[in-house]
Order: C-alpha cells, then sequence, then structure tokens
C-alpha cells in the first residue's frame, strides 16, 4: 500500500509539472515565440526529437522540409538532398504514441513530453524494486527513489523532451534482471536493452558497457579445483547475446532510410550552421560543399585535457554542480561502504557505472551540456548514489548528525530542483552569460538565480498551471504549493527512514516489508 500510493503521488506531482501548451501545432506554429523561447521548444534537444516524431507521423518520412530544418537548428544535417536529424533516433519513435494520443486530445505537444514523464514514473519504481533488491528498508527504498525523482535535475528533465530518462530507465532494467533473475530470458532482455540504449544516445554504447561485461561473467563461471583453473560456458545463456542485433537491425534500417547506408551515423555527418535564403544548407567553418568538411572522430567529443575542468563542472562548479544542484545524493557515498561489505560484485557494477558517466561527460567537448539545468549528463549517476543512498539511510540513520545533514539538504535539494522543473531549462553556462551580458550590458545569470527570476518575471511552463490555476494562483503560489506538498510528504517519510518516529502518513509500518512480485516476473525466473 505504501508503494501504491508513492507511484500515484510521484504520478500526481509529474502531470502538474509537465511543461507543454494546449494545442496541436503544426510547422508554422512551431517557430513561435508561445512554442519556442517562451514555450516547451526553448532548447534545441527539445526542438530536434520532437520535429522527427512530427516528421514521422505527419510527412511519414524521416526528412524535414526547410520550415521544419530551420526550427530543428542547429541539431541538424544535411545528406543526400535532405535535412536529417543529427539524434540518435530512438527517443522520437518512443515517443510517437504520446503524440497520437495527445493529437486526440489537442494536446500533442504535450502527450509527447509525458511520455517522458512515464519513464520517470518506471524510474521511481526500478530504483525502490532494486534498493529492496540490494538490503534497503522499504521505506528507505521508497525516499531514494523519491529524492532522484524530485531532488535532482532529474524532475526537470521528466518534464520534457529529453533521452535521459529513457536511458536510465534501461540501465536500471538491467540492473534489475541482473540482480533479480539468472534465467537464458533475462540475460536475452537485458541485451535488448543494451543495444536499444545506442540508438536512444550514441554514448550510451561505453555507459552500458559494465552492464555487459556482468552479464557476460555470470554467463562465463570460473571455478579453481586446487592449482586448477577451469571457466564453464552457459551456451544457452551466452546466445542471448545475439539477441543485441535485433535493436541494431532497426538502427541499420533507419540508417539506411535517411543517409543511404545502413553504416553511417549522424553524429559523423558536418552539422549544418544556417540555412540560406534559396533552402541550401551553410556548414560550420566551410563552404556549401559538404563533402569538403573534415568529418568529427571521437577525439572530438572527448578530450582527454578536458577532463579536469569536466569534473569541476559537474561536481563543484554553481553552474552544474552536484554541490549546488543535488547535494542531498552525495551522502549516497557513504552506502558504498555498506554495500560493499555484503556484495562486492554488485557494488562493483554500481560504481563502474556512476565512474564511466561521470568521466565520459568530464571529457566531453561540452561538459555544461548546452543550455541546461544543473548536469543533465549526470542523471544515471543520480539514480546509482540513490540506490546507494537507500543503504547509508538505513545504516547511519539513528546518527544524530547525519539526520541534521541528511534533512537539511533534502530539504534544499528539492527547492532547488522543483523551482527548476516548474521554470526554465534554458541556463547557459558562465562564459556565455557573461559574454551576454558584455554584448547587451544587462547582467546575465548562470545558475539557480535564473530560475528564481524567471518564476518571478515570467511565471511557470507548466500545461497544467497554465490552463488551470493561472488566474487563481500566481507563479510563486503554485511553486509553494508543489513544494510544500512534496517536501511535506518526503519529510514524513524521512522521519520514518531515519527512526525518528514509528510511522508516517498516512500508513503505519506494517510487519510484512517484502515487495510483491508482480506476476509477469515469473517469466523471468530460473527453472
Amino acid at each position: 500500500m505504501k508503494k501504491i500510493f508513492s507511484i500515484l503521488f510521484v504520478f500526481f506531482i509529474l502531470v502538474f509539472s509537465v511543461r507543454g501548451n494546449y494545442g496541436n501545432p503544426d510547422i508554422n506554429d512551431l517557430s513561435q515565440n508561445e512554442w519556442m523561447k517562451n514555450g516547451p521548444f526553448e532548447l534545441s534537444p527539445e526542438r530536434g526529437r520532437f520535429a522527427l516524431t512530427y516528421t514521422i507521423t505527419e510527412n511519414r518520412n524521416l526528412y524535414f522540409p526547410v520550415n521544419l530544418a530551420e526550427f530543428v537548428l542547429p541539431d541538424l544535417t544535411y545528406r543526400n538532398g535532405n535535412y536529417v536529424s543529427l539524434f540518435a533516433p530512438g527517443v522520437s519513435f518512443i515517443v510517437i504514441p504520446g503524440y497520437l494520443i495527445g493529437k486526440i486530445l489537442n494536446i500533442a505537444q504535450v502527450g509527447t513530453y509525458f511520455i517522458i514523464s512515464i519513464f520517470a514514473l518506471s524510474n521511481f519504481i526500478l530504483i525502490y524494486s532494486i534498493a529492496k533488491k540490494l538490503g534497503a528498508s522499504e521505506v528507505s527504498g521508497i525516499l531514494s527513489a523519491l529524492i532522484f525523482i524530485f531532488a535532482t535535475p532529474s524532475f526537470s528533465y521528466a518534464t520534457t523532451l529529453y533521452q535521459h530518462h529513457i536511458t536510465t530507465f534501461l540501465l536500471l532494467f538491467c540492473l534489475y534482471l541482473q540482480f533479480r533473475f539468472k534465467s537464458f530470458f533475462s540475460h536475452f532482455i537485458t541485451w535488448i536493452l543494451i543495444a536499444s540504449s545506442f540508438i536512444v544516445d550514441y554514448p550510451n554504447i561505453l555507459l552500458t558497457f559494465p552492464l555487459g561485461v556482468y552479464s557476460l561473467t555470470r554467463i562465463i563461471r570460473k571455478r579453481i579445483n586446487g592449482s586448477e583453473v577451469k571457466f564453464r560456458i552457459d551456451l544457452r545463456k551466452l546466445a542471448a547475446v545475439a539477441a543485441a542485433g535485433i535493436p541494431l537491425t532497426l538502427l541499420l534500417m533507419y540508417n539506411r532510410a535517411a543517409f543511404n547506408s545502413p553504416y553511417q551515423l549522424s553524429v559523423a555527418i558536418p552539422a549544418v550552421k544556417s540555412i540560406n535564403d534559396d533552402g541550401s544548407p551553410l556548414f560550420y567553418g566551410q563552404s556549401l560543399n559538404e563533402d569538403s568538411f573534415v568529418r568529427p572522430s571521437t577525439n572530438y567529443f572527448f578530450k582527454t585535457r578536458s577532463i579536469i575542468n569536466g569534473l569541476y563542472v559537474h561536481i563543484v562548479s554553481p553552474e552544474r554542480g552536484m554541490v549546488f544542484f543535488a547535494p542531498v545524493v552525495l551522502l549516497g557515498t557513504a552506502g558504498v561502504s555498506v554495500l560493499y561489505k555484503k556484495k562486492q560484485g554488485k557494488t562493483a557494477l554500481l560504481v563502474s557505472i556512476a565512474a564511466i558517466n561521470i568521466v565520459m561527460y568530464s571529457m566531453w567537448e561540452d561538459p555544461w551540456g548546452g543550455w541546461a539545468f544543473g548536469s543533465r549528463y549526470l542523471i544515471p549517476t543520480y539514480a546509482v548514489l540513490s540506490l546507494f543512498l537507500s543503504l547509508a539511510i538505513d545504516y547511519f540513520g539513528r546518527r544524530n548528525i547525519f539526520r541534521l545533514v541528511f534533512l537539511f539538504l533534502l530539504n534544499y535539494s528539492l527547492f532547488v530542483n522543483i523551482l527548476g522543473g516548474l521554470t526554465t531549462s534554458a541556463i547557459p553556462p558562465k562564459a556565455e552569460a557573461q559574454a551576454l551580458s558584455n554584448l547587451f550590458g544587462q547582467e546575465q545569470k548562470y545558475s539557480i538565480d535564473k530560475n528564481w527570476n524567471y518564476l518571478t518575471q515570467k511565471g511557470s511552463k507548466s500545461f497544467v498551471y497554465n490552463q488551470l490555476f493561472s488566474k487563481i494562483l500566481s507563479p510563486q503560489q503554485y511553486f509553494v504549493f508543489i513544494f510544500i506538498l512534496t517536501s511535506g510528504f518526503m519529510g514524513c517519510l524521512s522521519l520514518s527512514a531515519l527512526k525518528m518516529i514509528n510511522y508516517y502518513f498516512p500508513f503505519p509500518q506494517g510487519k510484512n516489508e517484502n515487495f510483491r512480485n508482480i506476476n509477469f516476473t515469473a517469466l523471468f525466473r530460473n527453472q
């Protein structure tokens, strides 16, 4: 009952926070300020992915007409006489059902965005389930999952159209399968999900590498008999690796249709800087001849000399740093040693995923993630830290200093991220903000204070607020309502998890804390 009520609570807050406008925008509407600068398509990743969904459903092809291509800039490429998206296609295909259902209700854009909210809700369920499997109590598992959703920048990206929650869902689902089951079918689905993550976002091939290794170690077992070392391979389970070919085949089909070559990835094609009056492309630093452009390699995106600056940006900078945007999850590092004492292999897997995530995007050419709220690249790491946090709460929850620090950081993190989720993600890096300040002679904010200015001066991007509550509540009052509701619910959970009370509102602690398995999990059970 506790879990069900918490799921309904998360769903309720996401519904009240998802960004959007009423109506089904067409190509001409999309370029208007009410949809772009002042609306849900304020940043190019949202525009690029929605545009591909739009052209698939409305135009029945993968190409952008010139006016739609101008809407997509700068995440645009040009191939064989057609404008095509630079992004991996997975997200745009996944959200098509939301677009079609939303279109029937005259909220096509909102329906599209809400698919991401559904993945965020699924991530809440998975974090809770994995935390329980790792040994966390029910209340701590629920609380840590709520912290991931509402007390980290993941909340801002649960209400708009980005790939991060889908990537995190695929990672968490793989973890759940590997921790919960040992059957052929669990390995089969794991490898489908690993390959699918590549279609969602190309760098995920590195992020999911530890999962692939972990799966193989459970298929290829080492046995030591005296001085002899023998390896036993379960050929039936090893065959499950071939399941990765299913989503990869779909990617090859997309590449052939979009670029006339199954092996051509969009990231290896030059990006379009602007579109000339005659509709022809102008590439970055080059003339109209795209063949003269030197195609980027992985060195273009990953630079080892950038890692120190990248770590600063992701961890401690006021622009994106975890210390400023989600300090409560840093307490999860205390849970690493707790899990390591019991489950070294699972600890190594979780730590390696977080480490690869942080190091990879610290070497990224743009560690800021463009204009963004917090470090959006680290959303998978927030999920991993939330798992460790559930164990830290159980282990250290009786210590007064931990209680004090935890409750303070929790409410601070909730305040910051609910503010970000209800306002804007268009926060420039410091260097760009200073350049804009010099250009326009007016100070440009580059941290959380920009979100507060947006709330007080422009309002909220929440669809529900603008349609139902804007005439009876100010944006500040709506923000306070969501914050108090969330903080109050999680505060009651915290008091229970920290052993400060014996129950939390509205459900008393039950004697049976065991997770009730859904029937479909029998499919994965080892025979």
